[in-house]
């Protein structure tokens, strides 16, 4: 990856552009810093075109977010402070 010297120089964390690479995928060690911040996107749009409510599943992500569940564990193992969030469909 090539600014991942320049990164682990500075302090600063690799960021995945989630939805288009899961962390299995990545082969390379993605740790340049004591912290990460992953942030998980939904497709708004299409939700909203489904619903005007966020009370219920809509998407299913479960087996998506599986393989993110288990990096997270993995960086907490090494010392990694992970900072995650997901972003929610606004109510109407």
């Amino acid at each position: 990856m090539g600014n991942r010297p320049c990164l682990c120089a500075n302090g600063g964390a690799f960021g995945f552009p989630q939805g288009r690479t899961s962390p299995v995928e990545v082969k390379f060690d993605p740790v340049t810093a004591d912290w990460t911040y992953i942030r998980w996107l939904g497709d708004r749009k299409s939700i909203e075109e489904q619903t005007t409510t966020s009370d219920k599943t809509v998407v299913d992500r479960t087996s998506e977010l599986s393989s993110w569940v288990d990096f997270c564990y993995q960086m907490r193992k090494r010392g990694v402070i992970v900072f995650a969030y997901r972003s929610v469909a606004r109510s109407r």
